[in-house]
């Protein structure tokens, strides 16, 4: 039974006294759950860590997989022999012999590190493959017809090792294919001369794969088309011996980083950050300093529609998946408000964000999650009955949406919130009453949390208003008869609910009764938040006193401080503090 449906239908919070940073979740035959990433707990290197929960978040097991040395989880997959494959990388020596996990050789500064374990945890064997210097961010596994595995990250590393492919400059996407019995096949490189960074692997309808992540090379190395700006989500098309055969850039004139690659009927999507305005090839507006933003290409790379979504600060990207509608699900984190086409509130430093969009990436809907402190979507998947797991890290106490307290004082810990299916919409603002005389224009607004697409109707004296179908209604020149109460019915495919009333007061103009209060004026840059504080202590050490937050739409602009005790003629001073 869901209890709230502004904190999602469960949450839990795993971790220790160390660094906890999930990477990754996976679901289980059983309903359940296996989470991935990496721990300090045991010391300040860092070890393969793997949580097992049932459908409803509860700890079945845990289990760390260590070297001698620091290791990153960074991906699971199903195994060909039953139970599990952990891929990550490694700089660590073998240390089997000391009860440690790792038995495979070092190769160089650091490896792709291969675990594979049983449904309840226990290793059956591992392998680790790679060059002289680093090579790193093994995110991608695909699994063979044969039971082997294409696993795909970055490499810095010359041919060395059990690494025989070139390297071409700074990071290269790094493919190798391995055998059931972990044997490396081949491996293939591809990029330019500066680096590349790895999002994700999806097969593709001819037998082949397409890599997808971010560059800033040039067209040198094996990279063919050059770069619109900074950085560029990059994608690269392989056949099914890892050949290329086409490559594409995806940009504007800032930096654009890829995160996530979602396979989708009839082509893919790639999902990240972008901090570019409409130029190169990206056309959707710049929402904010950084704003999630998702390009569709199709089988061949052409590319089919582009969309941004947030609000005025920034937003990151962790994870995307691809909803039963044809729509997207994207998950990451925001500092902003609302403005731009974020709705969702903001609680605190950092929230989980998740954002809804339909199959032509328009927005649906959008909700967040979290504490006065940070949070970050790292992974998502379905869950069986139709609603998400979200999983991140998480430093804050237990305030605003997050019920769960913190575990470690320092650093982070694992957050996981279930996310139903749907719910009937809950109003998490009322719409407010207002008193004018006439000419003036008065608008009501109501703020509402759904998981799914709603309707709003709004109601004057419990008639319905033809037309008035959004979130808003405005009343551009209000008139007597108008005066009365205002609510909304909030609907979604689950059931619907009515806002308060928002009563409408008419005074006439001749019987208008003058209050006088005093303002602020702002001299600042528009887009900032500024809090406005008072004190009624003009002595000693004056207490202050918050009044509201204020987000500069033009400079300067005025702050009515409308709760100051006129009819007292009480002094107050004032001060203006940024609120980053």
């Amino acid at each position: 039974m869901l209890a709230n449906a502004a904190s999602g239908e469960w949450q839990r919070v795993y971790g220790t006294a160390g660094d906890d940073n999930p990477t990754c979740i996976l679901s289980t035959a059983d309903g359940g759950y296996l989470v991935g990433g990496a721990t300090d707990m045991w010391s300040q290197r860092r070890s393969y860590e793997v949580l097992k929960i049932d459908r409803y978040g509860i700890r079945q097991w845990e289990k760390t997989y260590t070297s001698i040395g620091s290791d990153r989880l960074d991906a699971i997959a199903h195994a060909s022999e039953g139970g599990y494959l952990l891929v990550g990388c490694s700089d660590g020596m073998p240390n089997v012999d000391r009860g440690g996990a790792k038995s495979a050789r070092q190769y160089g500064r650091m490896d792709f590190w291969l675990v594979s374990i049983d449904e309840l945890g226990a290793k059956r064997w591992d392998n680790s493959y790679g060059g002289a210097d680093d090579d790193h961010d093994a995110a991608g596994v695909v699994q063979t017809a044969d039971g082997g595995y294409v696993i795909a990250g970055l490499s810095r590393s010359p041919p060395s090792g059990n690494k025989s492919s070139p390297h071409y400059g700074g990071s290269d996407f790094w493919l190798i294919r391995v055998g059931p019995q972990s044997q490396l096949l081949w491996d293939r490189s591809f990029g330019g001369t500066a680096s590349e960074g790895f999002a994700g692997i999806a097969p593709t309808a001819d037998g082949g794969l397409l890599l997808a992540g971010s560059s800033n090379s040039k067209a040198d190395g094996t990279k063919t088309v050059p770069t619109f700006g900074e950085g560029d989500f990059y994608v690269v098309k392989v056949d099914g011996q890892g050949r290329q055969q086409w490559d594409r850039s995806y940009g504007g004139a800032g930096t654009d980083s890829c995160a996530a690659l979602v396979a989708r009927s009839g082509g893919y999507v790639l999902a990240g950050v972008s901090l570019s305005p409409p130029s190169g090839n990206r056309t959707a507006p710049r929402r904010g300093d950084a704003d999630c933003w998702v390009v569709a290409i199709d089988e061949n790379g052409n590319k089919l529609w582009d969309q941004s979504y947030g609000g005025n600060v920034s937003q990151g990207l962790g994870a995307a998946l691809a909803t039963p509608d044809g729509g997207l699900l994207l998950a990451g984190y925001s500092n902003s408000r609302r403005g731009g086409n974020k709705t969702a509130p903001w609680y605190g430093a950092a929230d989980f964000w998740i954002a809804n969009t339909d199959s032509a990436g328009n927005l649906q809907w959008d909700q967040s999650f979290g504490g006065s402190g940070n949070e970050f979507v790292r992974a998502l998947t379905a869950a069986r009955d139709g609603g998400y797991i979200l999983v991140g890290i998480s430093d804050s106490p237990a305030d605003g949406t997050k019920t769960e307290p913190r575990l470690g004082t320092l650093y982070h810990d694992y957050w996981l919130v279930k996310i139903p299916a749907s719910v009937p919409p809950r109003i998490t603002e009322q719409p407010r009453s207002s008193t004018v005389s006439g000419g003036q224009a008065v608008t009501f607004s109501v703020w509402a949390l759904s998981y799914s697409p709603v309707r709003y109707q709004w109601r004057f004296n419990g008639n319905e208003l033809p037309g008035e179908t959004k979130s808003t209604l405005t009343l551009p020149s209000a008139r007597s008869e108008q005066a009365g109460r205002y609510t909304v019915v909030i609907s979604n495919d689950i059931g619907s609910t009515e806002s308060e009333a928002a009563v409408l007061h008419y005074t006439d103009a001749a019987n208008l009764l003058l209050t006088i209060h005093p303002s602020v004026t702002i001299y600042g840059t528009p887009g900032h938040t500024y809090r406005i504080e008072y004190s009624e202590d003009l002595g000693g050490l004056p207490r202050w006193n918050t009044l509201g937050l204020l987000t500069l739409t033009n400079s300067p602009q005025s702050f009515v401080d409308l709760s100051s005790p006129v009819e007292y003629r009480k002094q107050r001073l004032y001060r203006v503090v940024f609120s980053p």
